[in-house]
């Protein structure tokens, strides 16, 4: 029988067997192994280089140590082994992850543990494919891709600890299989040109007939559209990481998704609507987001959370009569535009704070009803008799 620890105190660490039981206890610490004849008493000391330095590797996948109340050690067999896996997982990613991002993971993974069971271990291919086929019964390609997704990253983290052996790891299985859910194709969901400059239009009315709440929710919508900062890039942007002079902002890492800091930049209108607004921004001791809030439940001039920005976005979309997007749609149209207007992808990339130059990629595509216009105004038959003349010409 193995035991693994990370640590050992012979005051504080006491197993009793009884001799019938077990006949050796391999007791595996950093750097050593300590070897237990349980018949004759006799104790072999090893160095052990196995996953040396790497803490979590050193807990057993087949048995985990419980500390009771008395001091003592009780060994479990398999039984919340997973669920234990996951707790750790989670507490690893917890520095790095956004709590958005950790919550959506701790969310998924329950309802992984749910399914497969507690005393599922090693963590097997047919679970997790037999769990995937229970969400696609009640939910959409790109849930389940998701789900996917964020479980694959778990089993690659037990892999990559030791945890599990590559042979093991279900991820590569399913692969192999070919039966890994593939992300839909999807163009990415955005504003058409009409609807976002009519809501804009209405705003500007409003503004100019002294609306504070068109004045602030105009600078917010544009600031939004033109940089395609998140929103919660948004909601916590500060005074101090404003510059209108230069025309640019300071994304901190501590609020971007890839906890990468960055500059973004905007145009005039986004400088008139910012200037705008600051003017009658309330001043409140403490708080330095740039916008906030004007009354209601949150109160006067305190800062706002995404949830907020959503709201606000809906509620403009209603009244300005067009059809009501995530805020998130915001950022899409940000990034086909600004590839429409001719900046390069490796600029909208460094923008949108993309780590992957793929990630961009997928805007190259267009919106389906520009793709359909061009095709349907340029005649490739009408063409060809041209560039068939041109290849046939000798100098060619």
């Amino acid at each position: 029988m193995q035991l693994y620890l990370t640590t050992f105190n012979q005051e504080h660490h006491k197993f009793d067997f009884a001799s019938t039981t077990y006949e050796k206890l391999s007791i595996i610490l950093p750097g050593k192994r300590i070897t237990v004849d349980v018949r004759t008493g006799q104790v072999y000391d090893q160095p052990n280089n196995h996953h040396a330095g790497n803490v979590d590797a050193h807990l057993s996948p087949a048995t985990f140590p419980h500390t009771l109340a008395n001091g003592q050690e009780e060994l479990h067999s398999s039984t919340f082994i997973l669920q234990e896996w996951i707790r750790r997982f989670l507490e690893t990613k917890r520095v790095r992850w956004k709590p958005k991002t950790l919550a959506a993971y701790t969310n998924i993974l329950k309802l992984y543990l749910a399914y497969v069971g507690t005393d599922h271990w090693p963590p097997t291919s047919q679970g997790v494919i037999d769990w995937l086929d229970q969400v696609k019964q009640t939910n959409t390609e790109t849930t389940v891709h998701t789900y996917w997704t964020h479980v694959r990253t778990f089993l690659n983290y037990l892999e990559k600890i030791g945890a599990i052996g590559s042979g093991q790891n279900p991820v590569h299985q399913i692969k192999n299989l070919e039966l890994a859910p593939e992300k839909p194709d999807l163009p990415p969901v955005s504003f058409p040109a009409e609807d976002l400059d009519d809501l804009f239009g209405y705003l500007v009315i409003r503004a100019n007939e002294g609306d504070i709440y068109a004045i602030r929710d105009l600078a917010l919508i544009r600031f939004a559209y033109v940089t395609g900062c998140r929103e919660t890039e948004i909601s916590q942007l500060t005074l101090d990481n404003l510059n209108l002079q230069h025309r640019e902002a300071t994304i901190l890492s501590e609020t971007s998704k890839g906890r990468k800091k960055r500059q973004v930049y905007f145009d005039d209108d986004v400088l008139a609507a910012l200037q705008a607004w600051l003017v009658i921004r309330p001043v409140v001791a403490g708080v330095n987001e740039v916008f906030v809030s004007l009354g209601g439940k949150l109160g006067y001039g305190h800062s706002m959370q995404p949830r907020a920005l959503y709201d606000i976005l809906q509620r403009r979309c209603k009244v300005a009569a067009i059809s009501c997007r995530k805020f998130h749609a915001l950022r899409h149209t940000s990034a086909l535009d600004a590839l429409d207007e001719g900046i390069s992808l490796e600029k909208v990339q460094k923008q949108l704070g993309h780590a992957s130059i793929h990630t961009t990629m997928t805007y190259t595509r267009g919106r389906d009803e520009d793709r359909a216009r061009a095709y349907r105004k340029k005649s490739l038959s009408a063409g060809l008799p041209k560039r068939a003349d041109e290849r046939r010409n000798p100098d060619y």
